[in-house]
């Protein structure tokens, strides 16, 4: 409960501070700065969104039309066995290295800053969820390397956040400039 609070307030201050500093450094730019710092602020905040319906609406959506059983709700009583993670399709390696060409994509072809903002909170809250599950090695594992046919280290798991950490900087960098 306490990292779940912990990740909803970053989800929230995070786009006010990235709006903050838009703002700041595009207030001469021919483009209404207050605009576009909205919609970036609004592109971050639909980000969040897309992970949230994917870990609470989506997942059980793909396991109904797979045939699946919905996914057993988790118990606070400790002898209750381990749920299962949920393989999320936002959490997955492909979905996540899918990202940079799509980043490229946005910069270069779609000028929309509502989507570049969406791109750029997919990375940073992923990579703020990296952060928070990185001290767990096992939950890590299941929860975004399923997808590996060979165990991962963590020193794997280490330069999987690296890369989602440089690729969040560049981005964010390539935001401002552009």
């Amino acid at each position: 409960m306490k990292k779940n609070l912990r990740l909803l307030l970053i989800q929230i201050i995070i786009p006010l501070v990235y709006g903050g500093f838009f703002y700041l450094l595009k207030s001469g730019a021919e483009v209404e700065p207050l605009l576009a710092t909205v919609m970036l602020a609004a592109g971050m905040y639909a980000g969040a969104l897309i992970l949230w319906m994917d870990e609470n609406w989506l997942y059980e959506y793909y396991r109904e039309q797979e045939g699946q059983p919905p996914t057993p709700e988790l118990s606070e009583a400790p002898e209750a066995p381990a749920a299962p993670a949920k393989k999320l399709i936002t959490r997955s390696l492909l979905f996540i290295l899918s990202l940079l060409p799509l980043g490229v994509f946005m910069m270069t072809s779609t000028g929309s800053t509502l989507g570049v903002g969406m791109l750029l909170g997919l990375a940073v809250f992923l990579l703020v969820e990296f952060l928070l599950a990185k001290k767990d090695l096992e939950y890590f594992k299941q929860r975004y390397l399923y997808q590996l046919n060979r165990p991962a280290t963590a020193v794997d798991v280490e330069w999987y956040i690296r890369g989602l950490g440089i690729f969040a900087v560049i981005f964010s960098i390539l935001v401002i400039i552009f």
